[in-house]
């Protein structure tokens, strides 16, 4: 499925742009994003309708398979402008595109908690999904009326990547902060490779 025909492309310019830019290469790194100490931002129905959802891109430098996403959350546990906050069982989801916006991986995750610090983790280690060096985005959202807070960085603290915003949930449009990144984690690891059985020929040989 390529995000093109979910996403109204207005305000996605400079978002493209971004993830246009080169990949450095350089050693697999296992893990991708940062721990900022920032602020929190609305996720989820907000009083006003709308269907907050947040992103990040991140790049890679070698080819690796996506592990895990993880984003830091508040749950306050209370309501907020008359919305009830998330709950226990809720669902919510993370995609992953790249700069042509084809979906490349999609995960759920059930909320635990009605209250506290936590963070969303979604697990992608049981899809096999490969990812080649480049740049992507992780989306996520929820369709559940209720809401919860993510955590967001005050600054530019990874170079990768920058911040998305989206007020209508995946549909868009996702809308950039370039001096802006949300908290988050990319877990990845080393594709295997393959190793071709060895000829009879070259068996024979080891006892010649």
């Amino acid at each position: 499925m390529n995000l093109t025909t979910i996403c109204r492309l207005g305000g996605l310019a400079g978002v493209l742009l971004i993830l246009a830019a080169g990949t450095a290469s350089g050693v697999c790194p296992s893990s991708i994003g940062t721990d900022c100490s920032g602020g929190t931002a609305w996720f989820g129905l907000r009083w006003d309708g709308a269907n907050v959802a947040h992103g990040q891109s991140f790049s890679l430098s070698c080819e690796s398979l996506l592990m895990s996403v993880e984003i830091p959350v508040f749950n306050a546990g209370a309501p907020n402008v008359g919305v009830p906050p998330m709950v226990q069982g809720d669902l919510i989801h993370c995609v992953i595109v790249d700069p042509g916006w084809t979906i490349h991986a999609t995960a759920t995750y059930e909320n635990p908690y009605n209250f506290g610090h936590y963070s969303m983790s979604f697990d992608f280690s049981q899809l096999n999904v490969k990812l080649p060096p480049g740049n992507y985005v992780l989306l996520a959202y929820t369709n559940v009326p209720r809401w919860t807070s993510v955590e967001f960085c005050t600054a530019d603290y990874y170079p990768g990547g920058v911040r998305y915003v989206s007020l209508a949930g995946l549909a868009g449009p996702w809308t950039s902060s370039p001096n802006l990144d949300t908290t988050f984690r990319v877990t990845v690891a080393d594709v295997p490779t393959a190793i071709a059985p060895p000829t009879w020929g070259a068996i024979k040989a080891l006892y010649r």
